[in-house]
């Protein structure tokens, strides 16, 4: 390979991607020569894993779409190979990322949303729990001052006068 011939992989995935997400690849080529085709494999642990696509050679980027075929796991990276118009092949990697197996983006904004609801709600309950625990101790206090008044009242020696009790003749009979 001339010195002249490379081949820049400038858009790549992050370091943590979904499976379910797309991911685009995209890369140019310094040569003098036309490129007749560019494979995109996939590695893990520098093993190969599958072939992500073969696509004509005047093209330079790719979308992906992370799928269920190449499994989840860390230390994946994915190789360009461009196959130059006299036989000669220039490649080149990219950083490794991981595939993280979590079900689908969609799923993971929905289970964001439950997150979040669920705090809201625990949030609330104890602000309502502790509303509802001052009020009680409210409650409590004047029930205690209004007892201690009764008390007090009823502990009192005072004449209170005479109370006459007017019992009906039929009731008056029935014995209990």
């Amino acid at each position: 390979m001339a010195a002249a011939d490379n081949l820049t992989i400038w858009k790549y995935p992050n370091s943590l991607i979904f499976q379910g997400s797309s991911q685009n690849i995209s890369w140019s080529l310094t040569t003098n020569l036309n490129m007749t085709r560019t494979d995109l494999n996939i590695y893990q642990n520098q093993m190969f894993v599958a072939c992500l696509s073969q696509i004509p050679g005047n093209q330079t980027s790719y979308l992906w779409k992370v799928n269920d075929t190449v499994g989840g796991g860390d230390y994946f990276n994915i190789q360009v190979l461009g196959y130059l118009e006299d036989g000669r092949i220039i490649s080149n990697v990219t950083p490794t990322f991981t595939i993280w197996l979590f079900p689908y983006g969609e799923t993971l904004t929905k289970l964001s949303v439950i997150v979040i609801s669920i705090i809201i709600l625990g949030l609330l309950s104890c602000f309502c729990y502790q509303l509802n625990h001052n009020k009680r101790s409210e409650l409590s206090e004047t029930i205690s001052r209004e007892s201690y008044r009764d008390y007090y009242s009823i502990n009192k020696n005072e004449n209170l006068g005479q109370i006459k009790i007017t019992v009906p003749a039929r009731i008056a009979e029935t014995s209990l």
